[in-house]
C-alpha cells in the first residue's frame, strides 16, 4: 500500500494508530538535542542573512526567531518590533501581537529605570490590551497599574491605562474607588496638550476620555445612585453634542452611552429603557 511504501522508504513513521511524518520527528529531534544552545550567535547571522535574501519565508516569521538570538538581535530590531505590534494590533490578530510585546517587554524588564518613557508606556499599554484580548485579565490589570504609576503624568498612554484599569475593576464589580479615580484620570486627559497631537491620538484621548464617564455613570449605578448615574450621563451627552460636528458625528459617539444608560434603568423605567434602547439602535 501506499502507506507501506512511505513507510519504508523512512517518510512516515507508524505509532499505534496514528501516522507521522519523519520531517516533524527529526526537527524536534534536532530542538532537543541543541537544547539551550538552539539560537546562537551562528544561528543568528544565518537568520539575519536570509532577511537579506528573495524567500518565500515570511520576514516577519524570520525576526521573531532572531530576536531568540541574543540582546544584540532584541536591541537591533527594537524598531521593526514595534512596527509588527502596531502592525498586528491593528489588524487585530492580538495572539500574534503579544508575542512581539513580550520580548519588548522583557527588553524594558532589563533595563535600569525609575519611570517609563512615553514610547515605553504605550507600547506596554498595547502589550497589556492585547492581554485582555486573550482572555488573561489578572495580568493585564497588573501591568495596567504599573503603567499608570510608572508613567509620566503628562502621557496619554498613562491616562489610557488608568482608563482601562477602570475597565478592568468594573467587571470585577467592584466600584469603591471608581468614581474618584475616573475623576482623577478625566482631569489628567483634559490637561494634555491636544494642539500637539495627530488625529489617531486624539481619538485615543476621546476613547479614555469616554471610558472615565460611562464606568463613573455605571460605578453610581452599582452603587444604586441613580440621580448621580442620570446626572453623569447627561453631562456627557452634552458634551458629545457640543463637540459633534454634525448629527451623524453626534449619533456615532452617543449610541453606546445612550445605550449603556438604557440597560442600566430597567429596573427604573423600563418605558423609558425600551425607547432609549430603540434611540440608540437608529
Amino acid at each position: 500500500s501506499d502507506i507501506t511504501t512511505l513507510f519504508s522508504n523512512k517518510f512516515v513513521r507508524i505509532e499505534g494508530d496514528y501516522i507521522f511524518p519523519y520531517h516533524d520527528f527529526y526537527t524536534n529531534a534536532y530542538i532537543r538535542l541543541r537544547g539551550k544552545n538552539f539560537n546562537n550567535a551562528n544561528v543568528g547571522k544565518f537568520l539575519k542573512h536570509l532577511l537579506t535574501c528573495k524567500t518565500d519565508i515570511d520576514k516577519n516569521h524570520i525576526i521573531s526567531m532572531l530576536l531568540r538570538c541574543g540582546s544584540k538581535y532584541q536591541n537591533a530590531y527594537e524598531k521593526e518590533v514595534q512596527k509588527l505590534i502596531l502592525k498586528y494590533v491593528h489588524e487585530t490578530q492580538f495572539g500574534v501581537a503579544i508575542y512581539f510585546c513580550e520580548f519588548y517587554y522583557e527588553q524594558i524588564q532589563k533595563m535600569n529605570r525609575n519611570y517609563l518613557s512615553h514610547d515605553q508606556a504605550y507600547y506596554l499599554y498595547l502589550y497589556a490590551d492585547c492581554l485582555v484580548h486573550c482572555g488573561k485579565q489578572g495580568q493585564a490589570l497588573n501591568m495596567l497599574e504599573d503603567i499608570y504609576q510608572e508613567a509620566p503624568d503628562d502621557s496619554l498612554p498613562k491616562y489610557e491605562a488608568g482608563a482601562s484599569v477602570l475597565t478592568q475593576v468594573f467587571w470585577r464589580l467592584r466600584p469603591s474607588t471608581m468614581v474618584s479615580n475616573s475623576l482623577y484620570i478625566q482631569s489628567g486627559l483634559e490637561r494634555i496638550n491636544r494642539e500637539q497631537l495627530s488625529n489617531v491620538d486624539l481619538l485615543r484621548v476621546e476613547k479614555a476620555y469616554d471610558s472615565c464617564f460611562n464606568r463613573r455613570m455605571m460605578a453610581y449605578f452599582l452603587n444604586d445612585n441613580f440621580c448621580e448615574a442620570r446626572k453623569t450621563y447627561l453631562e456627557r451627552l452634552k458634551i458629545i453634542a457640543d463637540t459633534s460636528l454634525n448629527l451623524i458625528e453626534f449619533r456615532s459617539k452617543a449610541a453606546t452611552l445612550i445605550m449603556d444608560y438604557a440597560r442600566s434603568i430597567v429596573i427604573y423605567n423600563q418605558a423609558e429603557a425600551y425607547r432609549l434602547l430603540q434611540l440608540s439602535l437608529r
